[in-house]
């Protein structure tokens, strides 16, 4: 079977869940004996061309090099506007609707206005459309009105690398990030979170580490912390390469996701993995699948009374770890692409 895989991520490191789950239903295809085409429309954009390149002459790429595939898979649906001038069984992964279900995640109106017309369209010329949750496979549902039958749940899967290691003797408790440095990720959420912690448990030491890469959101973070009197406390670690990430997590005494959204939430179960409990906000929009172990907080003050409640009553603690760290093993990327490999062959 020959497989025409599109997706912008091949060439980035895997520092976001597409990437990572890119990479790794490419690689597991190989492995697998399949003849798979990487198209990689970052590969093909020239200066000054962005626009030209992304849009019509990619589409028209497409057509030629997916002549002689049996499936097309675009990995994203913002990868699928070619599938209208292609008569090849066509498949689209949805990591998320959060670009048009997420009023308060403030994207940019562009997102809101284009993106329910890509969704629509990707879903609606593939043979059967993936989901990486249940949660989005039923905001699909209701936001794109896809057929229940024609969505498939395959979740992400976590990497056999993230299990605990010996860790280095330290002084006093780190809390720890690992993301992207954007607004709906509400970073800030965490800080003052963390601000509220230092002002009821002062005799405590602890230190906020936030790993992220470095956009125009940072200074505003940065000026928050400053504003919050934590600036001494808080460190921002910058981009974490892939392979420090299980010695990051493998650092932190306990792991929070402040996020609004999460289309599935890797960073969770690789925390999990790692031996590390987890808090998210209990309003958030994170899929079952991955929030099922986590500690669930309702407010900044109440997430900071679970920081110090995971910090210091062990029993507590360990029950958390051990739950969390027995469920993660569960998700695997090999039964990804083994999943994927089925729905290919039954739409063949």
């Amino acid at each position: 079977m020959k497989v025409a895989l599109i997706s912008n991520t091949f060439s980035v490191e895997a520092g976001t869940g597409i990437a990572k789950y890119s990479n790794e239903l490419l690689s597991g295809l190989v492995r697998r004996g399949f003849d798979v085409d990487p198209i990689d429309p970052a590969s093909m954009t020239q200066k000054g061309q962005k626009f030209f390149n992304y849009s019509p002459m990619f589409a028209f790429h497409v057509l030629k090099r997916t002549r002689n595939v049996d499936i097309v898979h675009a990995l994203s649906p913002a990868w699928a506007f070619a599938f209208p001038f292609i008569k090849k069984p066509k498949v689209v992964t949805y990591h998320d609707t959060m670009s048009i279900s997420c009023k308060r995640c403030r994207l940019s109106q562009y997102s809101h206005l284009v993106n329910p017309l890509i969704y629509a369209i990707a879903g609606s010329l593939s043979k059967r459309v993936i989901a990486v949750s249940s949660q989005t496979k039923a905001d699909l549902i209701s936001v794109t009105g896809l057929p229940n039958e024609k969505i498939a749940v395959i979740s992400h899967g976590v990497d056999d690398r993230f299990k605990v290691i010996e860790r280095c003797k330290k002084d006093g408790y780190v809390i720890g990030y690992i993301g992207a440095l954007l607004r709906n990720k509400r970073v800030d959420f965490l800080i003052k979170a963390f601000s509220c912690f230092k002002r009821r448990y002062p005799g405590m030491d602890v230190s906020l580490h936030i790993y992220g890469g470095r956009p125009v959101e940072y200074q505003r973070l940065l000026s928050l912390t400053r504003a919050l009197n934590v600036e001494k406390c808080v460190l921002f670690k910058g981009f974490c390469p892939e392979d420090a990430l299980v010695g990051a997590y493998n650092s932190f005494d306990v792991f929070v996701l402040p996020s609004e959204w999460e289309g599935f939430g890797i960073p969770i179960l690789e925390a999990q993995k790692c031996g590390v409990p987890v808090i998210i906000r209990g309003e958030a929009h994170i899929p079952g699948e991955t929030s099922l172990h986590c500690v669930k907080s309702s407010s900044c003050s109440d997430m900071a009374d679970k920081m110090y409640a995971l910090l210091s009553d062990p029993v507590l603690r360990d029950r958390t770890i051990g739950a969390g760290l027995d469920y993660s093993k569960g998700f695997s990327w090999e039964s990804m692409v083994e999943k994927t490999i089925e729905l290919y062959e039954d739409i063949i």
